[in-house]
């Protein structure tokens, strides 16, 4: 017990806020070595909704699950370590089940590491995805 509760006051205290070049700020946490990306729920210059988006520096890559311009869900990944696995990126049109199935982990993954506002802020982007319609 002692030891998870440890654990969840490391992981908590790795919560950062950042602004972008825009001026927006940017909630991410970092869980082993993966960055996560508070999503705003805004599409971006591409007209994306981008719901999770996690990135690690070792090696430099990034996973991005959201909806894409024309309400379908997708999956993106993007090698950016060095050219010897680039040909590996792509962006797949998902089912709602997988986006779904994504979220749901990133809910449990949350509540695992002591960030309960993390995950009950993913439920409310299910809800959301569910009473919009959104895909």
């Amino acid at each position: 017990m002692y030891k998870r509760m440890l654990n969840k006051q490391v992981v908590s205290s790795m919560i950062k806020t950042r602004q972008t070049r825009a001026g927006q700020r940017v909630e991410e946490v970092a869980i082993e070595r993966w960055y996560y990306t508070k999503p705003d729920l805004v599409p971006n210059k591409d007209g994306n909704i981008i719901l999770i988006s996690k990135k690690s520096f070792g090696p430099l890559e990034v996973y991005e699950w959201g909806i894409d311009s024309d309400k379908n869900a997708y999956e993106r990944y993007q090698w950016l370590e060095n050219e010897f696995f680039e040909d590996t990126s792509y962006c797949i049109t998902i089912e709602r089940e997988r986006l779904l199935k994504q979220i749901y982990s990133v809910i449990s993954l949350f509540r695992d590491n002591g960030l309960p506002e993390w995950a009950d802020f993913y439920e409310r982007v299910i809800v959301y995805l569910n009473t919009e319609q959104i895909i």
